[in-house]
């Protein structure tokens, strides 16, 4: 993977390979919203409990959802690279930046919401908070967005804003930072690829001009391929990086964080025998740098 991705690209994706093995059946309950209504009414406690433990079911199984997505992206692109298949290859990566896109719009932020907020989260848990409902809209919209956003199956609802998916443009400039950032540049460089636009076809064409005739050669050798997904990871090296750390550290840190109550039923065992200081993601959460 490392000739691909460069820095902690194998610490990476042998830890996540270790972290899906691990991920066993378990059932994540949802309270009907009239029963919650009718639990709220006389006993904020219990709603509080109920509220946040909904929550952290959608981090926990989003988070490992999320893993399982870039697992098999990037086994794909790895294949794709070893088979000399830059159609392949190009589909392969196109799928893992809209996937870390999509994963870092929404959980990002989560890790240092949970950080920032543990003492009062923990006692909800533990001791538990009767004197006043704890509710994190933008949290809640977050974890719910990822899991069930979208632009077709509600097309034709009346549904609330965070339940549509965004544009791809939107999802990959906030990975990006920018607007018209360089991730967002390869994925355009991919799509055309991908589709049977004109780059798809002149990647297998050798092209001569000269005063008399133009030339054009069919190049179906593999040897074609190989030079081509050579070169755009070559071009590429920085935001392949970043493609894939903005896909995994935020799911990680929030996994990390969510070890750290205690709680059985959303507890990661490997996470908690990786030094996570290492990481920069995790050094800002600790530091409250948001």
């Amino acid at each position: 993977m490392s000739d691909i991705f460069q820095g902690e690209s194998d610490l990476l994706m042998k830890t996540i390979d270790v972290l899906i093995n691990e991920i066993k059946p378990q059932a994540y309950h949802f309270i009907a919203n009239n029963r919650y209504r009718d639990i709220l009414s006389i006993n904020i406690e219990e709603a509080n409990r109920i509220y946040w433990t909904e929550n952290f079911n959608r981090v926990h199984f989003g988070g490992q959802l999320s893993l399982v997505k870039t697992q098999r992206w990037t086994e794909a692109v790895s294949e794709s690279k070893q088979n000399k298949n830059y159609l392949s290859f190009c589909s392969s990566l196109r799928g893992l930046v809209e996937s870390s896109a999509d994963t870092y719009y929404s959980f990002h932020r989560i890790p240092f919401f949970l950080n920032q907020h543990f003492k009062e989260l923990e006692k909800i848990f533990n001791a538990g908070l009767s004197d006043h409902l704890m509710i994190a809209k933008d949290f809640e919209e977050s974890v719910i967005h990822f899991t069930h956003a979208s632009g077709k199956i509600f097309k034709d609802l009346k549904v609330k804003e965070f339940q549509k998916a965004k544009t791809m443009k939107e999802y990959i400039e906030k990975l990006d930072e920018m607007s018209d950032g360089p991730i967002y540049k390869l994925y355009g460089q991919l799509c055309e690829i991908t589709h049977p636009a004109g780059p798809s076809l002149w990647s297998y064409m050798g092209y001569k001009s000269t005063s008399e005739k133009d030339t054009i050669v069919v190049l179906a050798k593999r040897d074609s391929d190989e030079l081509q997904i050579n070169r755009l990871i070559d071009e590429n090296k920085a935001s392949l990086n970043k493609i894939l750390a903005g896909g995994v550290f935020p799911v990680f840190a929030a996994l990390k964080v969510l070890n750290q109550f205690g709680l059985k039923e959303f507890t990661t065992g490997t996470l908690d025998q990786i030094d996570f200081n290492q990481f920069g993601f995790w050094r800002q959460i600790m530091k409250m740098d948001v």
